[in-house]
């Protein structure tokens, strides 16, 4: 039953993805020619203007900027992996102690923020 509920998801999904895309090309055929060139125009000389050290310092930019979205998401997979064997051994040692309420993810609850 779960293989045929992601398999429909999956197709669900799929097919909005296309419905998207198809409604998307069809609205941009409308500007074929009129506003485009502009548009072109514009992206073309700003690419052009650009020399090596700003391709440089944009491309360490956007990689670093990767790098630690990467970073933070395998943290908190690394924390959600982690959290019950550390609840138990927690409770294990020292019953009474209370807890820091962090969540499974590592981060503070919703009623901490404020």
């Amino acid at each position: 039953m779960e293989l045929i509920d992601a398999n429909l998801r999956r197709g669900i999904y799929s097919g909005a993805f296309v419905l998207v895309v198809y409604f998307a090309t069809s609205a941009l055929s409308k500007f074929a020619g009129t506003q485009t060139l502009a548009f072109t125009q514009i992206g073309v000389s700003f690419m052009a203007s650009m020399t090596m050290s700003k391709w440089a310092a944009w491309s360490v930019a956007g990689t670093s900027t990767g790098l630690w979205r990467r970073e933070v998401w395998l943290k908190q997979r690394a924390i959600r992996n982690l959290s019950p064997g550390k609840k138990i051994a927690e409770v294990m040692k020292d019953p009474g102690r209370s807890s820091s309420h962090l969540t499974s993810r590592g981060t503070t609850g919703e009623g901490d923020l404020k």
